[in-house]
C-alpha cells in the first residue's frame, strides 16, 4: 500500500504553522528573561545570590489596605526573612529556625562590630509564634504572640511589614512588648546575672515607621519612638504619629548590650490607624 500523499499546499502550510509556533515560543522565552532581569521584585522573591544586584532600599509587597496584616499575631507563620552582616545586605535568608508571623518579615543584623558593648557582635535570633499555653504572661491578647530570642548572644533584630496608605493622613502605630533577659553561672559579670530581676538598660525595644517604604532598618527616613524597657510585663510602647501617603514600612526593633543566656522578646497587638 502506498503511503498517503498530501498536497504541496498542505505541507507548506503545516511547515509555516510549525515555524510560527517555534518562533512564538522563542519570543516568550526572550520576553520572560527580560522581565526577570529588569522588573522590580519583592525582596522576598529575590534569591540571596542575586540580592547584590539590587539597591538596599527595596519595596516590599505592599498590602492594598489601611492597617496591618496579622497585627494581633493570631495567624500562622512563614519563613520570610532578611538580614544584614559585616559585608552588607539585605540578604534573603533560608534558615529553618526563622518562622516569622504571617504577614511579617523577620530581620536582624549579625556579625557587625560596635552594636553590642564589650566587643561582642550580634547574632541571628530564632523566631516563632508563641502560644499562651506555654506561659500565659507572654501573650498580651488572644492565644498567640510573636517571639524571637538569642542564646548567649546579643541581638539587633525585629519584625517589619510594608503597607500602602492612600491619601495624606496622620497614622499612628502602637504595640505591646514584653521581654526577659538573664544569665546563669559560670559566666563572669555582667554576664553572670540573676534571672530574678532586670538588668538596668540592658535590653530595649522601640517601634518605627518609614514613610518612604524602604525595608532597611538603617534608613535615615525612619521615624523612631523612644527606646523603652519592658522587663517581665507587657507595656505599650510610645505611639508614633506620622504623615503618610503611599508605601510605608512598620518596624518593631529590639537591641541588647550583652550576650546573656536568655534574650527573649515578645510582641503583641500592633495597631496602625
Amino acid at each position: 500500500m502506498k503511503p498517503m500523499a498530501f498536497p504541496d499546499g498542505y505541507v507548506r502550510q503545516h511547515r509555516i504553522f510549525v515555524l510560527a509556533v517555534v518562533l512564538f515560543a522563542l519570543g516568550l522565552i526572550v520576553v520572560g528573561r527580560l522581565v526577570y532581569e529588569v522588573a522590580p521584585l519583592s525582596p522576598l522573591a529575590v534569591p540571596a545570590a542575586r540580592m547584590a544586584h539590587f539597591n538596599v532600599f527595596i519595596p516590599v509587597a505592599y498590602k492594598e489596605t489601611f492597617g496591618l496584616v496579622n497585627g494581633d499575631f493570631e495567624g500562622g507563620a512563614t519563613g520570610d526573612q532578611l538580614y544584614w552582616d559585616q559585608f552588607g545586605g539585605p540578604y534573603v535568608g533560608e534558615f529553618v529556625e526563622i518562622r516569622a508571623p504571617t504577614g511579617w518579615t523577620a530581620y536582624w543584623i549579625q556579625g557587625v562590630e560596635g552594636i553590642c558593648v564589650g566587643g561582642y557582635n550580634p547574632g541571628r535570633p530564632e523566631y516563632n509564634v508563641f502560644e499562651n499555653w506555654m506561659d500565659p504572661r507572654r501573650v498580651y491578647s488572644g492565644t498567640q504572640s510573636a517571639r524571637y530570642f538569642t542564646f548567649w548572644r546579643c541581638q539587633s533584630a525585629g519584625l517589619l511589614q510594608g503597607v500602602h496608605l492612600y491619601g495624606i493622613r496622620q497614622a499612628s502605630v502602637e504595640v505591646q512588648a514584653w521581654y526577659s533577659n538573664c544569665s546563669t553561672k559560670p559566666y563572669d559579670l555582667p554576664l553572670d546575672y540573676n534571672c530574678s530581676s532586670p538588668l538596668d538598660a540592658h535590653l530595649k525595644v522601640r517601634i518605627g515607621i518609614d514613610p518612604t517604604g524602604v525595608v532597611d532598618p538603617h534608613s535615615e527616613h525612619i521615624v523612631w519612638s523612644e527606646w523603652a524597657e519592658s522587663y517581665g510585663e507587657y507595656k505599650r510602647i510610645f505611639t508614633l504619629h506620622v504623615s503618610l501617603n503611599g508605601p510605608a514600612t512598620v518596624f518593631l526593633q529590639s537591641l541588647s548590650d550583652w550576650p546573656l543566656k536568655h534574650e527573649d522578646v515578645y510582641w503583641d497587638w500592633v495597631v496602625l490607624e
